[in-house]
Formats: structure tokens, sequence, C-alpha cells
């Protein structure tokens, strides 16, 4: 069988993202869900991540998914 695919923002290189497919979680335990998504938004720390400032440099490597939420 093979893995369900979602679109992901991903944050690349210094200021730069793309949309990018990625493997969809899977669902392992009793108290586990998947929330499907229809509207999303810019939080502060994505503004934080595309600044890459001292604050991303301490938290942040290339590549990383965005979205927290």
């Amino acid at each position: 069988m093979s893995q369900e695919m979602m679109d992901a923002v991903v944050f690349t290189e210094i200021g730069k993202y793309e949309v990018a497919k990625r493997s969809k979680p899977v669902i392992r335990q009793d108290d586990q869900v998947l929330v499907k998504i229809l509207a999303a938004s810019i939080c502060g720390t994505d503004v934080h991540i595309r600044a890459w400032n001292d604050w991303t440099q301490k938290r942040m490597m290339p590549p990383v998914t965005i979205g927290h939420e």
C-alpha cells in the first residue's frame, strides 16, 4: 500500500519557502486524530523564520516543514 501524500510548506533555505509533497501522518494510537486543514495563515513564528535572525538560527535548520497550530 502506498503512503498518501499532502502539501506542506517547507523552509528550504534562508529566505526561501516552497510547497512540497510530504507523507500524510498515520494514526497509530486510539488517542490520536488527523485533522484536515481547509485554510491557514501566517503566524509570528513564520515571520521570525523568514527573517533568519538570532532567534531563528538557534531554533531552525533547513529544511523544516512549517506549521504548528
